[in-house]
């Protein structure tokens, strides 16, 4: 078994269209290719954001070369899609059918409502890895379901059943955005105080983060160019 888990995560904005599928599916094959050829460099596992699941291109290609592949809608059933899947190579499957973390928004503003959804894995050695993907509202929803994401990622991580848990998605944040905390009279990272105990690596909007937090020692990111207007996030974790 390999020593590093190696994650994906792209907001695709759309592959369904022939013209737009193609263009999509020609640069996810480009990416897996280069990682292919890079030494210690595995993509076990691709968490993909404003897909068009089993009607898209992505997922129609993954299913062909083997990947084993979820999808769930990004709204309560409706929507545009997220796809979770698992490259054929790796050590990773399905413990059970992902599902959606619904739950009732009081700031019901901005874009439409999205939810994070859940994928449980465990590897062949037994070690269970909890992936999470999210695709956040805009407007006055975003934070609302971002501290909602990080406290069904947190709860998670806090059971114990999972050696790993993962946040891979669009979460609409940068990196360096910070809100006011009134109790502490200064400004703070929003992202560093939502997701306690996780560490990771970002792109623009786009974020790969792993608990527990032993340090960035243990994550290496690059981001690659793509026809979406997402560059398209691979993380490595080194596993021990």
């Amino acid at each position: 078994m390999g020593e590093y888990l190696g994650v994906i995560t792209w907001n695709v904005r759309g592959d369904r269209a022939a013209q737009t599928a193609a263009q999509r599916v020609q640069d996810l094959q480009g990416v897996l290719t280069q990682l292919a050829g890079t030494r210690d460099c595995p993509v076990d596992l691709l968490c993909l954001q404003e897909t068009s699941g089993h009607q898209g291109g992505l997922m129609a290609a993954l299913a062909g070369a083997g990947w084993a592949c979820q999808t769930l809608r990004e709204r309560n059933g409706q929507g545009d899609s997220y796809v979770f899947a698992l490259s054929p190579g790796s050590d990773l499957a399905f413990a059970e059918a992902p599902r959606p973390c619904l739950f009732p928004y009081q700031s019901p503003t901005g874009s439409p409502l999205r939810y994070p959804a859940m994928a449980r894995l465990v590897r062949r050695d037994g070690t269970r890895v909890t992936a999470f993907t999210f695709h956040a509202p805009l407007g006055g929803a975003r934070e609302e379901g971002l501290a909602r994401c990080s406290q069904f990622a947190e709860a998670e991580a806090g059971a114990g059943s999972a050696r790993y848990v993962l946040v891979a998605g669009d979460l609409n944040i940068d990196d360096q955005d910070q809100v006011f905390d009134p109790a502490l009279g200064r400004y703070v990272y929003l992202l560093r105080r939502l997701f306690q105990g996780f560490a990771g690596v970002s792109c623009h909007f786009d974020h790969v983060l792993c608990a527990p937090d032993r340090g960035l020692g243990n994550l290496e990111g690059r981001a690659f160019q793509t026809t979406s207007d997402h560059d398209l996030l691979y993380c490595r974790i080194k596993l021990g």
